[in-house]
């Protein structure tokens, strides 16, 4: 089973946010926070659902600094970005098929 969510370094994690790589979808999480892995398994979900999207995934607790220079305010947070800019941020998750169609439609049919 592929799950295309791959663990981002720091330096990683900033290029995600500032780089004009195209777009990308970036989940900033805590392991020590309930709800981020009730979301991380929902993510794992959705990555099996659209397996040509890829998701890097950050630790916060990893990166100091990470949320109060992009202005991250809670975890979990998923942020689709594009060319180094924020083109949405998803704090509330819902569920696997509000994910699925979020990501589909700012990723895919975009």
């Amino acid at each position: 089973m592929r799950t295309p969510m791959q663990e981002l370094t720091k330096k990683e994690a900033y290029q995600y946010l500032t780089s004009d790589i195209g777009k990308v979808v970036l989940y900033v999480y805590s392991p020590f926070c309930g709800t981020c892995r009730v979301t991380t398994k929902m993510l794992e979900t959705v990555s099996e659902m659209l397996p040509t999207v890829n998701i890097g995934t950050c630790n916060l607790n990893a990166m100091p600094g990470l949320a109060q220079d992009f202005k991250i305010k809670s975890v979990p947070y998923l942020a689709i970005v594009q060319n180094g800019k924020i083109a949405k941020e998803i704090y509330a998750f819902r569920s696997i098929p509000y994910l699925f169609e979020t990501v589909k439609k700012e990723m895919i049919n975009s």
